[in-house]
């Protein structure tokens, strides 16, 4: 499992510590667990295999925080429609978006979103209180 945090979350130290604290609770849990940055040389692993007019990276990532605004990782998700059309920013608040599959590998995603630190550390509390972490497999 990798936690990606990007170059400018990295900057905050409560964002940072949210992400060690995640990969702690996952690790407790039975899983490897790696942190990362959501960034090229790290999580972007390379360009798409197959021509295309518009060439996006293939990421390998699990958990994403932020917005499609600030997160280029959820960015990539949401132009390639694997948020719900209906998706907007929450307002005030954090929302937890799981997509299948979206990176190279076959790797899922748990998006945290969310517009500040406040609403991303809210975010990764209620992520691990979900019980099926207890139940993950390595």
């Amino acid at each position: 499992m990798t936690i990606a945090l990007t170059p400018e979350q990295e900057k905050d130290a409560r964002l940072v510590e949210m992400a060690r604290a995640l990969a702690s609770h996952y690790a407790d849990a039975g899983r490897k667990v790696r942190l990362a940055r959501a960034a090229p040389g790290d999580v972007v692993q390379s360009l798409q295999p197959l021509p295309s007019p518009h060439r996006y990276p293939q990421w390998n990532a699990m958990i994403l925080f932020g917005t499609p605004g600030n997160n280029v990782v959820l960015l990539d998700q949401w132009r390639g429609e694997l948020f719900p059309l209906a998706y907007t920013a929450a307002k005030g608040g954090s929302e937890i978006l799981y997509t299948h599959s979206p990176f190279a590998g076959e790797y899922d995603a748990v998006n945290v979103l969310g517009s500040n630190t406040a609403e991303l550390v809210a975010g990764a509390a209620r992520l691990m209180q979900a019980p099926s972490v207890r139940t993950a497999t390595k």
